[in-house]
């Protein structure tokens, strides 16, 4: 009967012996654990009658048919050594996928986001590059051009910079070594590449007029002079006086910069921010558009740059003992962490550097939102105040006024004496002056030459197209029809006149001025157009005008200069800190009187003031010419400049009446 249990055709293979006691001793459980074993491979014919008389014979089945066996230590062992082999098949191949996946992920949040240098305006974006072209020793200046196009115009002033071509001195001839400043005409424009061209939209051809000269930098001659480990470092450490350095050690703070341009409000909380570093706090930054030059320095003096200005921002806010925005222009990331953090703004303190109406209008919902605003000037908080009372806006309970200052890095090289601003040691004098002539050498420069400088950014705002117009009625003589169409009245052409004659009696000093901030991402784009169409017209401005790119490195332009321009037009500049930064190097300041200038400059005193606008062209030509023909009272009001920044503008004042500010927002939060 076994036997018919067996396919048709196959006969029992022999196996290994079982003992007969063995069998018959096996339970039931285990008998019904056996089966029967064939051998396929013997079989015989069909109708063979031996395929009947095989035997059958049983082995144990595997262990893992039992289901409790199965639960054994041997059977997971068996398991894992299966998936174990499936891992060294597959498991280099979905690791690949997952790295793959993660490098595209962090690309795209990089790009979408601006992080990716030399892709969205970090240092190593295009002009900055081509600028640091220009510092290179094996570099020549062939041209330059210029004019970015526009950038949707937002109202902070968006504009693309300056772009400077370059090319090998190897390309341009061994004179490169003799002459780098050479003079850059409209045909030079012509070498831009295809991709600069049509970026910037706008290209000059077809003329030969030169139009001034790029100079600079000039970081490498400070270096010489000062040294890297000497005053400037010094000037950058935290003073064990005041309240400052106490309250600062050991706090998280975070900054918010609105763009990180060498302008103004960037420049002063970079300052800020490097005093909290060097003081013991920790500081980490937020940057809404990380276009311009600071982001270098930001790194080297060890402030933290927060990985985007969204969530993680507002998280790391939430996170600070305190928080510092530093424009108006940060009004959207204001609002947008106020809806993250209800309770924000009790850690908020927000530093207005504008004056404009469009800035109020942009900030004017969420005055009431911070612990404090600060302003710069007494004008600028009358004027803030006045356009909130004429809407009923109310303001933050603390109001400050905390003017800018020399910091101390740059009173240092500036030579400024604790006790008295109008001296400084002999090797401090001694300094200043091989700087000067290192300086003026590497411009150009006769000792017959008056340099002016103009460091700010180059828009309508800051007035440099008034600034040539009044220095174009000192350069050449023209006709009654050009002296109307600059002047406007009658009396503006003779005060022209009245020029001309002091000029020609009295034989006075060359005039030259200087401009700085070429790829300033400030710029204005029409505003550029309408100063190089002047110089083009006016073949003589092109002689006395010098141009420099932007930089933090400012001492060499302060040393080199004779006088300092700050012509801001409408209702002036809001404080103005390169004006008291001149004035520490002693310059007498030719200024606008409107802003937070006329509170910094006392007119005859200090400086010469002029009125904003056209009527202030001859009244500024007036002024030029009364300081090349005086230049001996000039440098008394620049000793009595240098006494007034000692007095009122040092950063020791500064910095404590910003502890107040801070100290009390601890305070009323119970900190």
């Amino acid at each position: 009967m076994e036997s018919s249990s067996r396919p048709p055709g196959a006969t029992a293979r022999p196996a290994l012996a079982i003992s007969a006691g063995a069998s018959s001793r096996s339970s039931p459980r285990a008998r019904r654990d056996v089966l029967p074993v064939f051998d396929s491979h013997s079989q015989e014919k069909p109708g063979n009658s031996s395929s009947l008389r095989t035997s059958v014979f049983y082995r144990s089945t595997p262990s893992f048919k039992n289901r409790k066996e199965a639960r054994g230590v041997g059977a997971l062992i068996g398991r894992w050594k299966s998936s174990c082999e499936f891992s060294r098949r597959f498991l280099p191949w979905v690791t690949l996928i997952l790295v793959w996946f993660f490098i595209g992920y962090r690309l795209h949040i990089s790009w979408s986001e601006g992080e990716l240098r030399g892709v969205s305006g970090s240092r190593n974006d295009t002009s900055e590059r081509f600028l640091n072209d220009i510092a290179s020793k094996k570099m020549r200046l062939k041209g330059w051009l210029s004019i970015g196009g526009e950038s949707g115009g937002q109202a902070n002033g968006d504009g693309d910079p300056w772009i400077v071509t370059s090319h090998s001195q190897e390309d341009m001839g061994a004179e490169a070594e003799e002459n780098p400043n050479i003079p850059l005409n409209e045909d030079d424009m012509e070498a831009m590449s295809e991709h600069t061209a049509n970026k910037l939209g706008f290209h000059i051809t077809n003329s030969d007029r030169p139009f001034g000269r790029v100079v600079g930098p000039f970081d490498h001659l400070e270096k010489r002079v000062f040294g890297t480990g000497g005053d400037i470092v010094k000037g950058r450490a935290c003073s064990s006086q005041g309240r400052f350095p106490d309250f600062v050690r050991r706090k998280n703070f975070v900054v918010v910069f609105h763009e990180l341009s060498m302008t103004g409000a960037p420049l002063a909380l970079l300052e800020l921010a490097s005093k909290i570093v060097s003081c013991g706090g920790k500081v980490s930054a937020v940057v809404l558009n990380k276009r311009g030059g600071l982001y270098k320095e930001l790194v080297q003096r060890g402030i933290m740059i927060v990985r985007d200005k969204y969530t993680y921002s507002y998280k790391a806010a939430a996170r600070a003992d305190l928080v510092i925005a530093s424009s108006a222009a940060c009004n959207v990331w204001i609002g947008q962490y106020l809806r993250h953090n209800r309770k924000g703004g009790e850690r908020l303190i927000w530093w207005l550097m504008e004056n404009r109406r469009e800035y109020f209008e942009r900030a004017k919902l969420l005055l009431g939102k911070p612990h404090a605003l600060v302003f710069l000037s007494e004008t600028q908080e009358q004027l803030w105040r006045q356009w909130a009372k004429e809407e009923e806006i109310v303001l933050s309970s603390t109001v400050k006024v905390v003017s800018l200052s020399v910091s101390d890095a740059l009173a240092a090289t500036a030579g400024l004496n604790d006790e008295a601003g109008s001296g400084s040691t002999g090797e401090a004098q001694n300094k200043r002056e091989m700087l000067r002539d290192s300086v003026r050498k590497e411009m150009g420069l006769e000792p017959s030459d008056y340099l002016v400088i103009s460091l700010s950014s180059i828009n309508p705002g800051k007035g440099q197209l008034l600034m040539l117009q009044a220095a174009l009625m000192l350069a050449e003589d023209v006709g009654d029809g050009g002296r109307m169409n600059l002047t406007q009245s009658v009396d503006e052409t003779g005060a022209k006149i009245q020029l001309r004659e002091s000029r020609k009696s009295k034989g006075t000093r060359n005039l030259k001025v200087l401009f700085g901030s070429v790829g300033s991402k400030s710029n204005k784009v029409e505003y550029l157009k309408r100063i190089h169409e002047l110089i083009t017209a006016h073949p003589s401005l092109a002689e006395m005008l010098l141009w420099t790119e932007a930089t933090v490195h400012v001492t060499p332009l302060y040393a080199a200069a004779d006088a300092y321009m700050m012509n801001a037009q409408g209702i002036g500049e809001t404080f103005g800190r390169v004006t008291v930064e001149a004035m520490a190097f002693g310059l007498p300041v030719l200024g606008t009187d409107a802003g937070g200038t006329k509170e910094i400059v006392q007119g005859n005193i200090t400086g010469l003031l002029h009125p904003a606008g056209q009527t202030g062209i001859p009244v500024l030509a007036q002024n030029l010419q009364w300081l090349l023909n005086n230049p001996e009272i000039g440098l008394e009001m620049g000793k009595r400049g240098r006494i007034r920044v000692n007095d009122v503008y040092r950063e020791g004042p500064m910095y404590e009446a910003m502890a107040s500010v801070f100290i009390d927002c601890v305070r009323e939060r119970g900190g």
